[in-house]
């Protein structure tokens, strides 16, 4: 390995809990756990995504102690050029492993990333008869330390898997302690960490389900995306992007017919007061707008049956969102009964929301100390 690179290492594994450490040098920048109540993967393979985006960042080459799959090693170097074209921060680093393990057959079992929002809602019922795994993780968009919300999600998706007969995987993982003092959750890393857990997970699914944030007419750089994601596969482990030729209106119409569905719908990451959906943030509200559009007002029973005009107005939609609020007025301006005030609230939230800035300052240091650490 070159001199001043970054090293991944598997420290603890005890089948259903994993500890990996990041180097650089002598240095420790920080350690990853992961637990389950299913076994994990004992190979190194699965670290080479959480590795990768902060060796990107600091523009030294990567090395994983341990064994590393010759599918997914020979991937890196697409993984690091369709990465770092999005990104001026982000560089092409040479990917290195001890050794590569010889290929395995995969698993028979079929999952589907799951959080209980609307696009894995959708994923899950568009393929329903495929799905055999939902896995949910505790430490992605609910913070690790949010017992209270995670333990509410965790019944809600144990019920939802059992009323459609499929068996839930139940993760908790501590990522993102390290992976927000450098990146952008959203936009860079999140399609890495799915990498992780999938990869994990090879003793069980051989097939992952990553569902759609965006249409195919609407990408944009963002760490889950139909290019992206089948680059992370691995001999054992195939990752689908799953979704991207239907929009949101279209997701909700079909999800609103679920019974299962509206009784366990969970689309909100603020988490106001501990509340499941706190039906105030701009996610609870452009999905409250969606029911509407798509005339299924008042048809979730996790989230108010309508929004104020008055609220509205005070609300302002940022860059990434307002793809979503568009879709929602345009669907809003064809029902058969328009709501010509609620319509002209919306184009103004959306209007605000073109004010908001870049990533902060805060973030922005912890990269350069990233870089200067890794380099020395």
């Amino acid at each position: 390995m070159a001199s001043g690179g970054m090293t991944m290492t598997v420290v603890d594994h005890t089948g259903r809990s994993v500890v990996a450490e990041l180097r650089s040098g002598t240095r420790r920048i920080g350690r990853i756990s992961i637990t389950a109540n299913v076994d994990l993967d004992t190979e190194t393979t699965p670290w080479l995504a959480a590795a990768l985006p902060l060796a990107m960042y600091s523009d030294v080459p990567l090395h994983l102690n341990g064994p590393v799959d010759g599918t997914l090693l020979r991937s890196a170097p697409a993984i690091t050029r369709f990465l770092s074209n999005w990104h001026p921060g982000l560089h092409e680093v040479p990917v290195t492993a001890d050794s590569m393990p010889e290929p395995r057959p995969p698993a028979k079992g079929v999952g589907c990333f799951f959080s209980g929002g609307v696009d894995s809602f959708y994923s899950v019922l568009a393929r329903r008869s495929e799905i055999t795994h939902l896995v949910f993780v505790h430490g992605f968009d609910i913070d690790i330390d949010e017992h209270e919300v995670a333990d509410r999600a965790l019944r809600a998706n144990r019920e939802i898997a059992e009323q459609l007969g499929i068996q839930l995987v139940e993760l908790t993982t501590d990522i993102r302690r390290i992976s927000d003092r450098y990146t952008d959750w959203g936009v860079e890393y999140h399609g890495a960490a799915l990498a992780l857990v999938g990869l994990l997970l090879a003793p069980i699914l051989g097939e992952i389900l990553i569902p759609a944030s965006w249409n195919v007419d609407d990408l944009r750089p963002w760490g889950s995306h139909p290019i992206l994601d089948p680059l992370w596969s691995s001999e054992s482990v195939r990752f689908v992007h799953h979704g991207a030729d239907v929009r949101r209106p279209r997701k909700v119409a079909l999800i609103a017919q679920n019974p299962v569905a509206m009784d366990h719908l969970r689309v909100c990451w603020q988490n106001r007061d501990g509340s499941y959906n706190c039906g105030r943030c701009e996610k609870c509200v452009r999905t409250i707008l969606n029911f509407r559009a798509v005339g299924a007002q008042g048809a979730c029973h996790t989230l108010p049956a309508e929004v104020s005009t008055a609220f509205l107005q005070r609300m302002r939609f940022d860059r990434n969102s307002q793809t979503h609020a568009r879709e929602n007025l345009n669907e809003m301006r064809c029902l058969p009964e328009p709501d010509r005030e609620l319509e002209a609230a919306l184009v103004k939230a959306i209007r605000r929301g073109e004010i908001y800035g870049p990533i902060g300052t805060v973030r922005t240091r912890a990269r350069k100390m990233l870089v200067r650490i890794a380099r020395r």
